[in-house]
């Protein structure tokens, strides 16, 4: 481990500020890609839910059927829509 951590600070030691400053620019080129897919993940759509939220349902929900949804566009309901749907499927549920 010790070797690893020598290894490491000479090549490190081996860099120019130049060399410093490109490797910087392009892990800040890096940084806002994934801060635009962070955004991404969590935009709320209509109906109140992101993407974020999808992936959380879906792995929570592993190896179970989906229910069937007869309606032809998934963003044509808004959060009150869902709203509805959870209370009646509660309601079923009781």
């Amino acid at each position: 481990m010790l070797q690893q951590l020598g290894i490491a600070l000479d090549v490190a030691g081996q860099r120019t500020a130049d060399g410093w400053l490109r490797e910087a620019e392009r892990l800040a080129l890096y940084w806002q890609e994934l801060n635009g897919l962070v955004e991404s993940l969590h935009q709320p759509y209509a109906i109140g839910l992101t993407v974020f939220d999808a992936i959380g349902t879906c792995i929570s929900k592993a190896g179970k059927a989906p229910s069937s949804m007869p309606w032809a566009d998934a963003l044509q309901h808004k959060r009150e829509d869902l709203e509805n749907l959870r209370e009646i499927a509660r309601s079923m549920g009781r």
